[in-house]
């Protein structure tokens, strides 16, 4: 930690922190029951949180989607992860804040890894080099 930064902290369990507080104000802290996976965070005094949505245990837990409530518009809000049969993450699709049109890019794998990301209209949007 830096000099002059504060951050004090309330702890539940090992590794889970139930409320905290920072230069950045104060906040609270919820987990998927006794994981360190958190589920919900909101900053005190403020319509500002952010939730996380997990698949299930036949799904190995992985993040399924992350809600912001409190934005403003333009900002995105929501985001929503598809996973192909080998739990590849293979789609993401972002919403604005207040709704509207999701925004998707898909991503292609070139064996282990991701090697390029695709807009909704299926055109490269950004190339990813394997370096061998």
């Amino acid at each position: 930690m830096m000099p002059g930064r504060r951050h004090d902290e309330l702890h539940l369990r090992a590794g889970q922190v139930a409320r905290g507080a920072s230069d950045l104000g104060a906040f609270t802290l919820s987990y998927l029951g006794q994981t360190g996976q958190i589920t919900g965070r909101a900053l005190a005094g403020t319509s500002l949180s952010t939730t996380w949505s997990y698949l299930p245990n036949t799904g190995d837990r992985r993040l399924a989607g992350i809600d912001n409530t409190g934005l403003g518009s333009g900002q995105y809000s929501d985001f929503a992860y598809t996973r192909d049969a080998e739990n590849r993450l293979v789609a993401i699709a972002s919403t604005p804040a207040g709704g509207g049109q999701a925004v998707a890019t898909s991503y292609i794998w070139c064996g282990s890894r991701i090697c390029q990301a695709r807009n909704a209209v299926c055109v490269g949007s950004r190339a990813f080099y394997l370096m061998l």
